[in-house]
């Protein structure tokens, strides 16, 4: 990729050490962190492309349609009006894809939708198979909570917190507080322990840190740190020591 070809070789890494499950074996959980005001749109934009296996062109195009609606932040887009959205020259899936990752509400009433079209389908189905149940009502046929025989838990479908297939995009970084000095986080190859205060400004990095393989970056002034090593910048480091255990 021309303009931000660096960014995007290093969310390669990045998207390699998210875990391939939630389950209770999956060695740990990302923290529901949302993300930073003052991330990049073009940030963003390369990290969703990348996972969906987009071209450069077209990610590069997606980027130059942000930037010339004046819209290069994460802030940014987080003002928008849903009109404003609509207005947006972006493809539907792209303006969809974004407005999720920014925006957990928006992501939520979505899934709303979708379990409740799967709740009255699964309703209706069951009350057409009951030849023994009486002919069924408007009410009985979308209320996944009537009891009267002919619907039972599996009538409502699954939930959306337990809907298989659900994957919430780019929802939080594998960042987690020690204490009040102290975080761990997880990259590609393991797990270190380090400062939690960026040593340029003391900014906090549970909230404004990122990680791209085994690079802790702090978003809002972009001071990146190799964990491996201890690496310093600007004679400035964080004091990361490897654990064993996340």
């Amino acid at each position: 990729m021309g303009k931000n070809k660096k960014s995007f070789d290093m969310y390669q890494s990045y998207l390699d050490s998210l875990p391939a499950s939630s389950g209770k074996n999956a060695g740990y959980e990302i923290e529901n962190v949302p993300l930073p005001d003052s991330m990049r749109t073009s940030t963003l934009i390369e990290q969703i492309g990348k996972e969906r296996s987009w071209t450069e062109d077209q990610i590069d195009s997606d980027i130059d349609i942000l930037e010339a609606n004046r819209l290069g932040f994460v802030r940014d887009l987080r003002d928008l009006s849903d009109n404003s959205w609509k207005v947006i020259p972006l493809l539907p899936l792209v303006r969809d894809l974004l407005r999720a990752a920014v925006s957990p509400k928006y992501q939520k009433k979505k899934k709303n939708k979708s379990y409740k079209k799967k709740s009255d389908s699964s309703d209706s189905s069951e009350d057409e198979n009951n030849s023994h149940a009486t002919v069924p009502t408007k009410d009985s046929t979308i209320d996944p909570t009537t009891n009267n025989g002919g619907g039972g838990p599996d009538a409502a479908g699954p939930t959306p917190e337990t809907s298989p297939g659900s994957k919430k995009v780019f929802s939080g970084r594998p960042i987690e507080p020690v204490n009040g000095n102290r975080i761990r986080v997880k990259t590609t190859d393991g797990v270190y322990e380090c400062n939690r205060f960026c040593p340029h400004k003391g900014v906090d990095l549970v909230t404004w840190g990122n990680v791209l393989g085994n690079t802790l970056v702090c978003t809002k002034h972009n001071w990146r740190f190799n964990l491996e090593g201890n690496e310093m910048v600007k004679g400035k480091s964080l004091n990361a020591c490897k654990v064993n255990d996340w």
